[in-house]
């Protein structure tokens, strides 16, 4: 038998917070080779899930480590494991968004040849080093010099003429 003192002592922040949870543990499947937390739910472009709270769309890697880790949110979170699927607490790590590079070496944080190895060189034969690369909105990295000869070609190109 429950009283009303009993329903009003209830937290519903917190029944919120354990509802969520819930929604992250019944789109989870578990690798039990690598112990990865595989999200079945929808996807982003990189693989890595997302869900909507409040209207909001939220990366799952960041709810999971709000929720089990329950230390302040980093800027990035990358799973360590390098499935892009992740979302296992103790397989995310936080990295900066500024390297260019996703923090450890991940599947899908460095572009890779054919035979999955990370690429060094891109496709003009330049360097892909930390100072010549950078990385755009969708976090892919491009080099630098490219950019450069591309702008400098699309200016002779593009350059109107002389008149005399």
């Amino acid at each position: 038998m429950s009283t009303t003192s009993d329903a009003k002592s209830i937290d519903p922040k917190q029944t919120r917070i354990e509802k969520l949870k819930l929604r992250l543990l019944r789109k989870r499947r578990i690798d039990p080779a690598s112990g990865c937390w595989i999200w079945t739910g929808t996807k982003d472009r990189t693989g890595g899930g997302v869900i909507w709270v409040d209207g909001v769309r939220v990366g799952v890697r960041r709810l999971a480590w709000a929720h089990w880790r329950g230390t302040a949110l980093p800027r990035a979170i990358s799973p360590g494991c390098g499935n892009s699927s992740c979302f296992n607490p103790d397989h995310l790590e936080p990295h900066k968004r500024s390297t260019g590079i996703w923090l450890p070496l991940g599947a899908f944080s460095v572009a890779e040849d054919d035979n999955g190895a990370p690429k060094t060189h891109c496709k003009s034969g330049h360097a892909l080093s930390l100072e010549n690369t950078y990385t755009d909105y969708r976090g892919r990295r491009h080099c630098r010099l490219c950019l450069l000869e591309f702008k400098a070609n699309y200016k002779k190109r593009n350059r109107p003429a002389k008149e005399e």
